[in-house]
């Protein structure tokens, strides 16, 4: 006998409920595109898509804030989200744009702390690694 799903009964409604707010949020985004909520409201899509595990579709809109938004207030956080995208979440890994994310990102902060700036050149300089590799290496 197969398992009864554990599904919540409730989760196909707030399944709806979140395709509406993405809606609701991108026709914001196309009507509005230089509102000041605009980005946070993108910020919001690229969430609930990552909580849906739908990266591809998370990081596109992540990119979208980061070219259309540069002194979006989230943007050092959006930058972390599309490199732990590349790195560990997207199959395969694309590390032509993981390159890309942590390249802008070690550019635009130069504030970060030295073991910081460390675990971005380490991923570099092993980027051919997947993210579970490296971790086997490192210890």
């Amino acid at each position: 006998m197969k398992a009864e799903s554990a599904k919540d009964p409730n989760s196909e409604e707030l399944d709806k409920k979140k395709a509406i707010l993405v809606d609701s949020m991108l026709t914001y985004y196309r009507n509005f595109p230089k509102d000041t909520m605009t980005p946070a409201y993108l910020d919001k899509v690229h969430m609930i898509f990552s909580s849906q595990e739908n990266y591809r579709m998370s990081a596109t809109y992540a990119a979208a804030i980061i070219d259309k938004y540069p002194n979006y207030v989230n943007r050092k956080m959006i930058l972390e989200s599309q490199i732990t995208t590349y790195d560990v979440l997207l199959s395969p890994r694309d590390t032509v744009e993981l390159k890309k994310w942590i390249d802008l990102y070690l550019k635009e902060n130069n504030n970060l702390s030295k073991d910081e700036v460390e675990g971005y050149q380490h991923i570099l300089d092993n980027i051919s690694l997947s993210f579970q590799d490296r971790i086997k290496r490192q210890k």
